[in-house]
C-alpha cells in the first residue's frame, strides 16, 4: 500500500486541479403518459367515457344484482355472470385493484311465491315435490310462464300425464326438509329457493365464474330492511298506508334528483311505474287508493293470505322489490360504493328506485359512484321456437352443445354494454377462436419447455421484427382494456400476435425460445385475466382435450418403461451359451441407449444427463417428435401385449401444458 501511494501521490500532485468538464445534465426520457382506465357510467349517459377512480386507491367496492332464485339459471344469467366476471378479473388481475365483490340473492319475491303455490297445488294432488317442480320448469321453457297462474298449472298437469309420472299417497313427505327462512310465519318458500340457489352456485363453478367476496340473501336481512325503512320514514321521505310503506317521490324530489339513470317526465313514467314497479302480486287498485302519487313505490308490503310474512311495526309484511338490494349493499358498504352493476332492463324502475331510497336513507346525493349495465341479450336458439327471443334457454341445455370456455369467448368478443344476439350462428366465431388459441399454446409449449442455452441466442432480423410487433400489440391491448374494457379489440390483437408467433416459428429452424417464452407468457397472463386459463395450469380451464393428451402421453411413457424392464429381464435371465459378463453388459447398455436415444425422443422427451445448460434442471426436457407419424389413439396405447410381445409404440407429440 505504501509503495502504491509513493508512486501515485506525486503524479496526482503534479497534475494540479482538474478543470470540470462541461456536459449536458441528465434528463429522464420524455414520453406521452400511458392511457388509463375510462368507463361508461350509466349515471352520466351523455358524458361519454369517464375516468375510473375508486374512493380508496387500489380498492374497489362493488355490488351486483344476482339471481332471483325461482327458476334454473338461463342464458340471461349467463350474460350477466360472464360480463361482470370478465370486468372484475380485469380490474383485479390486469389493473391490480383489490375488489370486494358482493352479489345479492333475491330469495323473497312475487315470482317465488307464485311458483311455490303452484308446486304445493300439485303436491296436494299427489305428485312428488321434485316432479311438480320439474313439470313447471318444463312448461316455463316453452313460454308457458308468460300465461296466467291457472294456465301454467294446467299445462304442468298435462306434462305430468304425458310423461307417465304417477301420483303417490304421501306426496307431502317428499318436500325437502330445509326448514324455513328466519322469522317467516307464512308461506314456506325456502324449499324452492334453497334448491334453485344450490343449482345456481353449481353453475357458477361449472362456468368458471369467480366466487363473490360475499353472497347476500334477502331473507337474512329482514331486520336490516326494517331499520332501513324506519330511517327513511324518520327522514321524511316515506309514509304508511294500511300496513304498506310507500316512498314519497314528491318529497324526495324537493331536495334530491329522482330517476338519474333514465330521466323522464311524470307523464312518461306513470304507466311504467304502475305496471312494473311493485311485482306480480301487488294490487294496482289498492295502490291507486293508498299512494299519494302514482310514481310512489312500496318499501314494505302488507302480506296477504298465502304469502310469507314477517312481523314489523306496521303489521305482518315483507320487503318491497327495490328495497332489498339497497339494504344488502348498504350492509357491507354503507353510504357509498364504487360500482353497482346489473342489466340494462333494470335501469328503470329498479335501479332508479334503489338510488332514490338509498340516498334518502343516507341523506346523500351519490350512493353509487359508477353504475355499470350490460346490454340486452336476445336469444335465437331454435328457429322453430314460438318465441325466437326466448331467454329461458337454460344453462344446462346450452352446456350440452358448448363448453364454458366457448361461452366465455363469445362474451369476450362482445362489448359488455351493447346488445348481443346469441344464436348457433353467432357462436361459430367463438368456437373457432377457442380452437385456434388452444392449438397455438400446444404448438408453442414444446419449444418453450424444451429450450436449451446451448442453442444460438443472438437476435437476427426475425427476432427484432417479432419483438417490435409484440410490444406494439401490448400497447394496443392495454389501450383497448383502458377503453371501457374493450375485450373484443383486445382478443383481436391477441389473435394477431399469435399469428405473428406462428409465422416466426415457420421461418426459423432454431427459434429464440427465450423471446418466445416472453411472448407466450404474456398471452397466458392475458387469458388468465379473462378467466380462460387457470392460474395453476398452462391450458384452458375446461380443456378436456389437453387432459386426454396428458393421459395418452403418460400412458405411452409408462408402456415404454415397462417394455424396457421386460427386455432387460429377459436378456439377463436367458444369457446365450458361453456369453461373458462383459458381453451381457454391452447388450444391456445397448438396450438402455435405445430407450434414451430412440424410444423416449419418439414420445417427445429427451434426457439431459449431466447437461448443465438445461435450465429446468430436471434431467429431462420436452422436445418435438423426431419424425411425424400418426398419433396413436388412447385405446391402442392401453392394448395389452399379444403373445407375450410388447408392441413397438409409434412416436407421440410433445406433452402439452403439463409436466410428468
Amino acid at each position: 500500500k505504501l509503495q502504491f501511494l509513493y508512486l501515485i501521490v506525486p503524479r496526482m500532485a503534479c497534475c494540479g486541479p482538474r478543470t470540470p468538464r462541461t456536459s449536458r445534465p441528465w434528463e429522464p426520457p420524455q414520453h406521452a403518459p400511458p392511457p388509463t382506465l375510462r368507463v361508461n357510467n350509466s349515471l352520466l349517459p351523455d358524458a361519454g367515457l369517464v375516468p375510473f377512480v375508486p374512493r380508496v386507491q387500489g380498492q374497489v367496492r362493488w355490488y351486483t344484482c344476482g339471481p332471483t332464485v325461482s327458476e334454473p339459471p338461463t342464458l340471461g344469467h349467463c350474460r350477466s355472470l360472464f360480463a361482470f366476471d370478465i370486468l372484475r378479473r380485469i380490474l383485479e388481475e390486469y389493473f391490480g385493484h383489490d375488489v370486494n365483490f358482493v352479489m345479492g340473492i333475491t330469495d323473497i319475491d312475487d315470482g317465488i311465491i307464485v311458483r311455490t303455490r303452484q308446486i304445493e297445488a300439485l303436491v296436494a294432488e299427489g305428485y312428488r315435490w321434485g316432479d311438480a317442480l320439474q313439470s313447471l320448469q318444463a312448461k316455463s321453457r316453452t313460454g308457458c310462464a308468460l300465461q296466467s297462474y291457472d294456465a301454467t298449472l294446467n299445462a304442468a298437469r298435462d306434462w305430468l300425464v304425458a310423461q307417465g309420472i304417477p301420483q303417490v299417497p304421501d306426496a307431502a313427505s317428499t318436500i325437502p326438509e330445509v326448514g324455513t327462512h328466519p322469522g317467516n310465519e307464512g308461506l314456506n318458500i325456502k324449499p324452492l329457493t334453497a334448491e334453485m340457489e344450490t343449482l345456481f352456485c353449481k353453475h357458477l363453478k361449472t362456468l368458471g365464474i369467480k366466487p363473490p367476496t360475499a353472497m347476500a340473501r334477502v331473507s337474512e336481512h329482514i331486520p336490516g330492511v326494517l331499520t332501513f325503512v324506519e330511517t327513511i320514514l324518520a327522514n321524511g321521505y316515506a309514509y304508511e298506508a294500511n300496513g304498506n310503506i310507500y316512498f314519497d317521490i314528491g318529497k324526495f324530489s324537493n331536495s334530491h334528483t329522482y330517476s338519474k339513470l333514465m330521466p323522464c317526465s311524470a307523464e312518461d313514467c306513470e304507466g311504467v311505474l304502475t305496471e312494473n314497479c311493485e311485482g306480480l302480486l301487488f294490487s294496482n287498485e289498492d295502490g291507486v287508493k293508498e299512494k299519494r302519487s302514482p310514481k310512489d313505490f312500496v318499501l314494505w308490503r302488507r302480506s296477504k293470505e298465502g304469502e310469507p310474512k314477517w312481523e314489523s311495526p306496521w303489521g305482518p309484511g315483507r320487503p318491497g322489490w327495490h328495497i332489498e338490494c339497497s339494504v344488502m349493499a348498504s350492509n357491507v358498504f354503507g353510504e357509498c360504493m364504487d360500482i353497482h352493476s346489473g342489466g340494462e332492463d333494470h335501469k328503470f324502475p329498479h335501479h332508479d328506485n334503489e338510488l332514490a331510497q338509498s340516498e334518502a336513507r343516507w341523506e346523500t346525493d351519490q350512493w353509487v359512484n359508477y353504475f355499470m349495465h350490460h346490454g340486452h341479450l336476445h336469444v335465437d336458439w331454435e328457429a322453430e321456437s314460438p318465441n325466437s327471443r326466448n331467454k329461458t334457454v337454460t344453462i344446462d341445455r346450452i352446456l350440452e352443445t358448448y363448453t364454458p370456455d366457448q361461452l366465455r369467448m363469445f362474451f369476450l368478443l362482445q362489448r359488455y354494454d351493447e346488445a348481443v344476439v346469441f344464436s348457433k350462428n353467432s357462436m361459430v366465431k367463438a368456437v373457432e377462436t377457442v380452437a385456434q388459441f388452444k392449438a397455438f399454446f400446444r404448438r408453442t409449449h414444446g419449444v418453450v419447455e424444451g429450450r436449451r442455452m446451448t442453442n444460438p441466442q443472438a437476435w437476427e432480423e426475425e427476432e427484432k421484427q417479432m419483438s417490435a410487433a409484440y410490444l406494439q400489440r401490448r400497447e394496443k391491448i392495454h389501450a383497448a382494456l383502458c377503453n371501457n374494457f374493450d375485450t373484443r379489440t383486445a382478443v383481436a390483437h391477441l389473435e394477431g400476435l399469435s399469428q405473428t408467433v406462428l409465422d416466426y416459428l415457420d421461418s426459423r429452424e432454431q427459434p429464440r425460445a427465450l423471446l418466445l417464452n416472453d411472448v407466450v407468457s404474456y398471452m397466458k397472463k392475458m387469458f388468465r385475466c379473462f378467466g380462460l386459463i387457470d392460474a395453476s395450469k398452462a391450458c384452458f380451464v375446461h380443456d378436456n382435450t389437453a387432459q386426454a393428451f396428458r393421459n395418452q402421453s403418460v400412458a405411452a411413457v409408462m408402456k415404454a418403461l415397462l417394455n424396457f424392464k421386460n427386455v432387460v429381464q429377459t436378456e439377463v435371465a436367458t444369457p446365450l451359451p458361453g456369453e461373458s459378463v462383459a458381453s451381457l453388459a454391452d447388450t444391456v447398455n445397448s438396450i438402455c441407449n435405445t430407450l434414451v436415444n430412440d424410444t423416449l425422443p419418439g414420445l417427445g422427451i429427451a434426457l439431459d444427463e449431466g447437461d448443465e445448460d438445461n435450465e429446468a434442471g430436471d434431467g429431462f426436457r420436452y422436445v418435438g417428435p423426431q419424425q411425424k407419424q400418426p398419433t396413436p389413439c388412447f385405446a391402442s396405447i392401453l392394448t395389452p401385449p399379444q403373445n407375450g410381445v410388447t408392441p413397438v409404440l409409434p412416436p407421440m407429440p410433445p406433452i402439452p401444458s403439463a409436466t410428468l
